[in-house]
Order: C-alpha cells, then structure tokens, then sequence
C-alpha cells in the first residue's frame, strides 16, 4: 500500500488516510493497515486525531516486509501518526514489520498539543530500524 504527495494546486493539502473527531465528545476512530509493503511518500500521512474532547483512536501498521517513510511536502513531512489535540487522551500507535525505515524529514509520532494525555507509540521490527 502507498500513500504519495500532495496537491500541486494547493501545497496545505496532502494525502492522507485516516480518522478524526472535529470539536466533538465523541471518540476518533482507530485505523488499521495490513499489508506486505508499506510506503508514505512527499508529505502524504495516514493516522486518528481527535480535535475535540473524544480520545484519539489508536492506529496499527502490519506490513510483513517493511515500512517507509520518506520526504516531505513544502509544509509537512510525511508521517505515521496520533494525535490528541484538545482534551482528549491519545490512543495507541503501533508498528509491526520487518525492516522500518524513516527518512528525508518524515516522522513517526504519538502525543497531545492539548491538556489531554499523550498516547503510547511501539515499534516492532524484527530485522532493522534505519532513521536518517
């Protein structure tokens, strides 16, 4: 599976697969991928965050070979993420895979911008883990 770019027209806009609460009690929605190769390119991003006082649901990435991450948009870089930004508590992110690789500005990230508390971020890769 791979998730690339942004929109050339407006560079604030990438894309993204994801879930997410806006100004609401209720919770966001937890995402799963499961797949053999996982790749997020040019500032495109896949998470759960929750804008309001719901918590974030927890994201889960299964991808039996490896897991890239790399580059940027002129506004973002790519990321893996969750993400309580308001009072709401954040869920559980957490990656299963045999070689993960996190390059070129992209991130992988688990926190809150808000009073809420952050959430727990696991990495599970059997072979190799290369950040540069």
């Amino acid at each position: 599976m791979q998730i690339i770019g942004f929109s050339s027209i407006n560079t604030s806009i990438s894309s993204n697969v994801g879930s997410s609460v806006l100004g609401s009690s209720g919770d966001a929605g937890d995402v799963t991928v499961s797949t053999g190769k996982f790749t997020v390119l040019n500032g495109a991003s896949l998470g759960s965050v929750s804008f309001g006082s719901g918590k974030g649901g927890d994201v889960t990435v299964n991808a039996a070979r490896s897991v890239e991450l790399s580059g940027r948009s002129p506004v973002i870089g790519s990321s893996v993420s969750r993400l309580a930004a308001s009072q709401g508590n954040g869920g559980k992110l957490t990656i299963n895979t045999l070689k993960l690789i996190v390059q070129d500005g992209a991130t992988i990230n688990s926190g809150t911008l808000g009073t809420g508390n952050g959430g727990s971020l696991t990495i599970n890769a059997r072979e190799s883990v290369e950040v540069s």
